[in-house]
């Protein structure tokens, strides 16, 4: 398994970054080139940054340099690491596997009113657009079709801005003729914008597997 590459920038030689012989680095490699980085290490007046490297964003920050500011953004960074890993998960293994009768739909059920906007593509993305004044929680129901004569097990991931990892649900769909309502439309599963954020993308992913194996997934 690759590594994922941090870009060390600005980084003085008095700041002992770790080696591949320390457990918690073990996931993370740096770089002195930029270009090839989705997130960066920045020594800024003293502290370090975890900063993502195209648009300069603040994700985490330790205050100093000491042994136990590195260990913690050491931490931070293998917590990224395992939440790209995981919205790239799949199983190259599944290419010659027909899923053309195990369908995913994404429905819009705010407001009383159903509208579709995803179908079982490899991927998609889903806009949802709210009004200047308006702050609505938007209703979201996630279907699920296995037109098969075969039992799956579904697995829904939601993989926040936040690096946060959530499992929604996971159970088995036996195969029928109908989409089945796997997660969502009801309590308190919504999406929404937080105050000051006028903006936000949302993961989710569908993990298919058989008894003890993944099959196949899709990222949404």
């Amino acid at each position: 398994i690759e590594p994922m590459k941090v870009y060390a920038e600005n980084i003085p030689d008095f700041v002992s970054l770790p080696d591949w012989n320390q457990n918690f680095s073990f996931n993370i490699a740096f770089t002195r080139n930029r270009c090839e980085t989705k997130y960066k290490l920045v020594f800024h007046e003293g502290n370090l940054l975890i900063k993502k490297s195209d648009s300069d964003t603040l994700i985490h920050g330790a205050e100093g340099s000491s042994e136990e500011s590195i260990e913690y953004i050491m931490r931070k960074l293998e917590h990224i690491y395992r939440w790209e890993r995981t919205i790239g998960l799949k199983n190259e293994n599944t290419k010659s596997m027909d899923f053309k009768n195990v369908k995913f739909s994404i429905t819009d059920i705010s407001n009383g009113s159903e509208k579709k906007f995803y179908n079982n593509d490899e991927k998609n993305e889903i806009e949802f657009k709210l009004g200047i004044h308006e702050r609505d929680k938007i209703r979201i129901s996630f279907d699920i079709l296995n037109d098969t004569n075969q039992e799956f097990h579904f697995l829904l991931l939601y993989l926040s801005p936040y690096f946060e990892i959530h499992a929604l649900r996971n159970d088995p769909l036996k195969g029928e003729k109908a989409f089945r309502r796997f997660f969502g439309g009801e309590g308190d599963e919504f999406l929404y914008l937080r105050d000051g954020v006028s903006e936000v993308t949302d993961i989710f992913k569908l993990i298919i597997r058989i008894i003890g194996n993944m099959v196949d997934s899709h990222p949404i």
